[in-house]
């Protein structure tokens, strides 16, 4: 049977290599997975929910004066594969992170992450 959607860590491998080649600073959230007496403990360093990349864009804007200046937004990205969908926690992370002035991105494609990083470019 031939696999016709990319799996969750392709994609996520292939947005990691765009943000690269683009120069946005991103970098993978670690999560801890262990298996102990039968069942399976994760960990996310920020917590459950937590996306699995974060990334700071660039933005060149201009003040009320015309002077231009950088600055950056932080973007956090869920990737999943095609048919999943973000659990209790993660939504309850997007709604935060949001909430803050953040952009969050669920990602089920690299075209996911080109489109909504096309507003800094």
């Amino acid at each position: 049977m031939m696999r016709l959607a990319a799996t969750e860590a392709e994609t996520l491998r292939a947005i990691m290599d765009y943000l690269a080649v683009e120069r946005i600073f991103a970098f993978r959230i670690n999560t801890a997975a262990m298996r102990t007496e039968g069942r399976f403990f994760r960990a996310h360093s920020l917590g459950a929910g937590c996306p699995d990349i974060l990334a700071l864009p660039e933005d060149q804007s201009c003040d009320d004066f015309g002077n231009t200046r950088n600055s950056c937004l932080p973007t956090w990205i869920e990737v999943k594969a095609l048919g999943r969908k973000q659990s209790p926690e993660q939504i309850s992370f997007q709604v935060d992170v949001e909430r803050r002035g953040h952009k969050y991105v669920l990602a089920y494609s690299l075209d996911d992450v080109i489109r909504a990083l096309g507003a800094f470019r």
